[in-house]
């Protein structure tokens, strides 16, 4: 039986909330960095072809697939 998808906006919320310690509920709108809609089309599938970055919330985010996403901290600019 295969898992159900979850949604890719999902798992960087849940993601960025973990790394940061907090609830997902205290992390900015995800809507305010990157538009979930392209995100959910650029990812239509968990085993999608594609590499996408950005920072969130004090993070560096890394999406290759809905099952593989990377939080580090954001790099600081001088």
């Amino acid at each position: 039986m295969t898992e159900p998808y979850d949604s890719v906006t999902g798992v960087v919320v849940r993601a960025v909330s973990t790394a940061n310690d907090c609830d997902p509920l205290d992390l900015p709108p995800l809507a305010d960095t990157v538009d979930g809609d392209v995100l959910e089309a650029l990812f239509p599938v968990p085993d999608s072809d594609l590499t996408v970055s950005f920072e969130f919330a004090g993070r560096a985010v890394v999406i290759q697939s809905p099952a593989t996403v990377y939080v580090q901290p954001a790099s600081r600019s001088e």
